[in-house]
C-alpha cells in the first residue's frame, strides 16, 4: 500500500514568533516519515500498517522563549481515528425566537467540517443547522455529518425538542377576575 498524507505541525504559544522554516527534524525511520521539503510538515510515504517512526523536533527560541526539542511516535495505520462530538441545545422552552442544535466537535481539535441535510437536494449541504420556533408535539429531527481528514465520517442525528413554555402570572394581568356570561338568543 502507497500512501502520501501531510499532516502538519503547529506550534503555538503566547507572543511566540518563531518562524516554522527554521524548525528542524529527525526521524529515525526514514521509510516512514521525512520532513517534506524541510517545511513543518511532516510526510509519510511507502509506509505499511504497524509501522512507526520516532520524530524530534527542534524548535528555536525568540526574544521571550526557550528553544526546546519535542518527540512523538507517528504510528501507521489502516483504521481511521474516530471523531468525537456531542450535541448540544436539543431541549429548549419555546421563548417565539428560532432554535437549532450545537454540534461541537472535540477530536479533531480542528479541521472537522460539519454539514447538515438538505431535503431539497437530499445532500449533506448545508453549512448551518436549521432552526426553528415552534413546538412539535414529537420535537424536529435535524441530520448532520462530520468529515475531518484521517477520520471516520460521521452520520448521526439529533432531536431538537422544544417544550412549550408556562403561562406566567404577568401575562394574565389586566383581565377581568370574573366574566358574566349572557345567554342572548338572536
Amino acid at each position: 500500500m502507497t500512501v502520501q498524507t501531510r499532516n502538519p505541525l503547529t506550534i503555538t504559544s503566547q507572543n511566540y514568533k518563531a518562524n516554522p522554516a527554521n524548525y528542524t527534524y529527525y526521524s529515525d525511520n526514514m521509510k516512514v516519515a521525512s520532513s517534506a521539503n524541510g517545511t513543518s510538515t511532516i510526510a509519510d510515504y511507502r509506509h505499511k500498517a504497524g509501522q512507526t517512526a520516532t520524530i524530534r523536533v527542534t524548535v528555536p527560541g525568540d526574544d521571550n522563549h526557550n528553544g526546546k526539542t519535542f518527540t512523538y511516535t507517528l504510528e501507521i495505520s489502516e483504521k481511521l481515528s474516530e471523531i468525537k462530538y456531542s450535541v448540544e441545545n436539543d431541549k429548549v422552552t419555546y421563548n417565539g425566537q428560532p432554535q437549532t442544535i450545537a454540534v461541537n466537535v472535540t477530536a479533531p481539535a480542528s479541521g472537522a467540517t460539519v454539514r447538515y441535510w438538505n431535503e431539497s437536494t437530499n445532500a449533506y449541504d448545508q453549512t448551518e443547522p436549521p432552526a426553528y420556533t415552534d413546538v412539535q408535539d414529537s420535537g424536529t429531527t435535524i441530520k448532520f455529518q462530520i468529515t475531518a481528514p484521517g477520520y471516520k465520517t460521521v452520520t448521526d442525528e439529533a432531536t431538537l425538542t422544544i417544550k412549550p413554555r408556562d403561562i406566567n402570572l404577568c401575562q394574565v394581568e389586566g383581565i377581568a377576575e370574573s366574566y358574566t356570561f349572557v345567554n342572548k338568543t338572536y
